[in-house]
């Protein structure tokens, strides 16, 4: 009897009711296994994209940043561009609302007028040629607010 009595007891602390004594062990016991992805059955790149798409993948080279800085009747940009794709970078420095437009060949494109301190940016893709930039708000073209850049090279 006390060899049961003994047997009971040994097997009561090893292995603790369910409800209530996870916190005094430490709490439930948990797996630590790892396994290779890779080497689960039917596990493909689709499921794990980092170990082969990563080393295939391009890198996608950044577009050429222009800074383009409208003031009161000025546009502040480089006179010259390189042939191919940018990202015109368009702040409002002025006081009052200011918009950009840049034509030539069969480019014609517009941003919306912009509120003073307001940003946007532009993405064009520009072949050799001239290219004028204006300001398409309240006559701001007339009174002095255009630029002619030249976009030179091939693409």
């Amino acid at each position: 009897m006390q060899r049961i009595a003994a047997a009971l007891a040994l097997l009561l602390l090893a292995c603790p009711p369910h409800g209530g004594n996870e916190e005094k062990s430490g709490g439930p016991q948990t797996s630590t296994t790892t396994t290779n992805p890779q080497q689960v059955p039917g596990n493909t790149s689709r499921m794990n994209p980092a170990t082969e798409t990563s080393r295939t993948k391009e890198v996608p080279v950044a577009m050429p940043e222009v800074q383009v800085d409208l003031t009161e009747y000025s546009i502040n940009m480089t006179d010259s561009l390189p042939a191919g794709k940018h990202v015109l970078q368009i702040t409002n420095h002025g006081e009052q609302k200011h918009g950009f437009v840049i034509e030539g060949g069969s480019v014609h494109r517009e941003v919306q007028a912009l509120m003073k301190g307001d940003s946007t940016t532009l993405e064009i893709d520009l072949a050799p040629g001239t290219y004028t930039v204006y300001c398409p708000v309240d006559g701001h073209k007339g009174k002095g607010m255009q630029k002619t850049i030249n976009v030179t090279g091939s693409r």
